[in-house]
């Protein structure tokens, strides 16, 4: 078995339960993808976490927390890094897949 069906299985299980587990996965990929693209954007400009801070008026450990992926920033914290960077950050709503009636039925015999 590899990482990954383990982590398939994982995901199966879990949705089982919860069924918007997958989007919810989804959505922590695409919140863990936009801070790596912003410290990407740091690195870039050659900005080092303390001049970044100092545009924050916080400290360089608030935002090396920032730069983890277990960090869970506010949505002012983000907007307010994007800043520091040069960026700005920019939103489009897709609507989420609905199952049909019979994947729904089927996801629930299993």
């Amino acid at each position: 078995m590899t990482d990954l069906d383990f982590l398939d299985e994982l995901l199966e299980e879990a949705t089982a339960g919860n069924p918007a587990t997958p989007e919810l996965v989804a959505a922590l990929g695409r919140r863990l993808d936009l801070i790596k693209a912003l410290v990407q954007a740091r690195r870039d400009s050659g900005l080092t976490q303390t001049d970044i801070a100092e545009c924050m008026d916080t400290t360089q450990s608030a935002v090396a927390r920032f730069e983890t992926t277990a960090s869970n920033p506010t949505f002012n914290t983000v907007e307010s890094y994007a800043q520091a960077v040069g960026c700005r950050i920019e939103f489009s709503l897709k609507p989420i897949p609905v199952p049909s009636p019979v994947e729904k039925q089927t996801s629930k015999a299993r």
